[in-house]
């Protein structure tokens, strides 16, 4: 009874721990989303940055971009209460301390913006460090999923929205180009750089991605916007470095985020993947932690009850063996003990009727006795079989006596 309630209980708890798991599993999920939801604004800042620097017209743009990165920094620092981060390891907690750090240093950053006193490769690899920073958060937490199929999908969510940030560094380069109305050789190779990266971490997301999630890929990337990116790209890379190249910096911005908005699409559908998959596994983790529970109990009633039936049954044998001892303590002999089982009852209820088999057997001999039959013989059992013993000694001297009274 014991080892069945510490097999039940340690099966109860791995699946109370699993769901503790998954429960903590869903929480960093969610954490990935509000990150990824900020990284997004943030990159939209930046690319809009790497325009004000030389076109001021896009002040009124930047300043509402602003607010957009504040609602989600705000969302983002609220999730984050919900996170016990002591449990979730020294370099987590430092990723998130780093990056919280570096978001609170935009409300000094954009305030030198606005003074005319920030210095614009600075400014840019500023906003670069935080993305990469929030992005070391989503691989850490990422690294503490056990849930090798969240994992799974975890890895393509974060390599898809790394392809996306390729291209939003590329809207931000480009961006800086049109406003300059120029590209020299150096912008020429990072956009090279940067299409290659789009790519990889795109084919990288792929092989871990559902079939849906492609479906809704090759579904979504297409149209007007994504070719006319496409064509301004090729533009830049082919034209002569220095060259004037004609294009209306914010026409290239509007369609560049069209196509930014479009990989938001897929990364929201990713999201929403994630979500589903969290509460199907949570839902069947819940639903096995209940069936073991009532099978455990159902085994524990029973278990129970067969050792309530056998107690009863030994209980009813040893009261039949008392009352038959008492029986025989009174001088009652006529007893015989009627038994099926083979146990160790079995053999001391046979041994009972064999005890009281003798003595029927020595009141027998004694009664014969007490009639003068003389000549029987009465045989020991054993070397310590007293009572056969004494009447072997009683007979003789009866025998004697009886002898020289006829003499």
């Amino acid at each position: 009874m014991l080892g069945l309630l510490y097999f039940s209980s340690n099966a109860i708890y791995g699946k109370v721990k699993e769901l503790s798991e998954l429960n903590r599993l869903q929480t960093l999920v969610s954490t990935e989303i509000y990150i990824n939801d900020l990284i997004h604004e943030v990159q939209k800042e930046r690319s809009l940055l790497s325009g004000y620097f030389e076109d001021k017209t896009v002040t009124r743009q930047l300043v509402d971009q602003r607010k957009f990165t504040e609602e989600k920094t705000s969302a983002f620092r609220e999730q984050l209460k919900s996170l016990n981060t002591s449990v979730l390891g020294d370099k987590f907690k430092k990723n998130v301390n780093n990056a919280v750090s570096k978001l609170d240093q935009f409300v000094i950053l954009r305030t030198q913006l606005d003074q005319g006193k920030a210095n614009e490769n600075e400014t840019l690899s500023f906003y670069m460090d935080t993305i990469n920073s929030l992005f070391d958060m989503m691989q850490n937490a990422n690294e503490i999923s056990s849930n090798k199929q969240i994992s799974n999908m975890l890895n393509s969510y974060i390599l898809f929205s790394k392809s996306k940030f390729a291209v939003s560094r590329e809207r931000a380069l480009l961006f800086h180009v049109f406003s300059a109305n120029r590209a020299d050789l150096n912008d020429i190779e990072q956009i090279s750089v940067l299409e290659n990266e789009q790519l990889l971490y795109y084919k990288e997301s792929k092989l871990l991605a559902s079939e849906a999630a492609q479906q809704l890929y090759q579904k979504t990337v297409k149209g007007q916007a994504v070719n006319e990116v496409d064509r301004l790209v090729r533009l830049v890379i082919e034209t002569e470095p220095g060259k004037a190249l004609g294009v209306d910096s914010q026409q290239w911005y509007n369609v560049a985020t069209q196509e930014v908005d479009l990989l938001k699409e897929i990364e929201d559908g990713l999201s929403a993947e994630l979500i589903q998959s969290m509460e199907v596994i949570k839902k069947s983790t819940t639903q096995s932690l209940i069936g073991v529970a009532i099978f455990n109990i159902i085994i524990l009633i029973l278990s129970f009850l067969v050792i309530v039936l056998i107690s009863r049954m030994l209980l009813s044998q040893i009261r039949l063996l008392k009352r038959s001892t008492e029986l025989i303590l009174t001088g009652v002999t006529d007893i015989h003990l009627d038994f099926q089982s083979k146990d160790e009852f079995g053999e001391l209820m046979e041994a009972f009727n064999h005890m009281v088999a003798s003595f029927k057997e020595v009141i027998t001999q004694a009664d014969r006795i007490s009639l003068g039959e003389y000549e029987q013989t009465i045989v020991p059992r054993s070397d310590q079989d007293q009572l056969s013993v004494a009447l072997i000694r009683m007979l003789t001297s009866l025998k004697e006596t009886t002898a020289e009274n006829e003499r």
